[in-house]
């Protein structure tokens, strides 16, 4: 007698010499179950893979399971909450800084956002705004940047015209912003600030600056005065 090992379980069986080449199988079972489609791992795979994808056309027509939003969101939750809590992913400070720098240089490489001067002057426009809001002087539902501001644009709006933001007060024209247009004439009041304009500026180089920018932009028949 000799001993083999049996193709399907692995246990040792004993057999008689002559069916050394033939006896593959420790029992009648071990033969079935090897041969039999069920149990080999190709035909479960191929059938697994049958049958998920007709799962899954079902479940997405019905919106169950995986494809069921409510799941999806409990899903993403937890993977949030898990990279979060190790720090991973998008919750690297490493990834996060890298990521970051990759955007600055994207944008800025692009001229889009921050490195876009649209962007900035419209930015630029709404910062002095909110600054406008926060002092809250307000006559007529406008706000002015200054008590002075607003008594003389009163004044306008009772002996000259009306006042209206964007039309003949806070008048825009490309990057800068005009206090006043009234009867073709542009009136700027306070005229600058070191905040907005540099610690050099001057009143003769505020003047040239925005004189230059109406002669550019087609209003150089129209006169600019400065209300110190």
């Amino acid at each position: 007698m000799i001993t083999k090992k049996c193709a399907y379980c692995n246990k040792n069986f004993k057999i008689d010499p002559y069916a050394e080449n033939t006896a593959k199988f420790c029992s009648y079972r071990c033969r079935a179950m090897k041969q039999s489609k069920f149990f080999d791992s190709e035909f479960q795979s191929k059938m697994g893979k049958r049958g998920g994808k007709k799962a899954s056309e079902i479940e997405r027509k019905k919106g169950i399971n995986f494809f069921s939003r409510s799941f999806q969101k409990e899903m993403s939750k937890r993977m949030v909450k898990k990279y979060q809590s190790k720090k991973e992913g998008c919750f690297n400070p490493e990834v996060i800084k890298k990521r970051a720098m990759m955007g600055v240089e994207a944008h800025k490489k692009n001229g889009e956002l921050f490195f876009n001067s649209d962007f900035q002057r419209e930015m630029g426009a709404r910062g002095i705004k909110a600054l406008r809001k926060n002092k809250n002087i307000i006559f007529n539902k406008i706000f002015f940047d200054s008590a002075g501001e607003c008594e003389f644009g009163m004044c306008i709006h009772y002996q000259i015209e009306k006042l209206k933001e964007g039309k003949n007060y806070q008048i825009k024209i490309d990057r800068f912003t005009y206090d006043f247009l009234i009867n073709g004439l542009f009136i700027e009041y306070h005229p600058y600030n070191p905040l907005y304009s540099g610690e050099d500026i001057n009143l003769n180089k505020y003047y040239k600056s925005r004189r230059a920018l109406l002669d550019k932009t087609g209003y150089k028949e129209y006169p600019l005065l400065i209300v110190k």
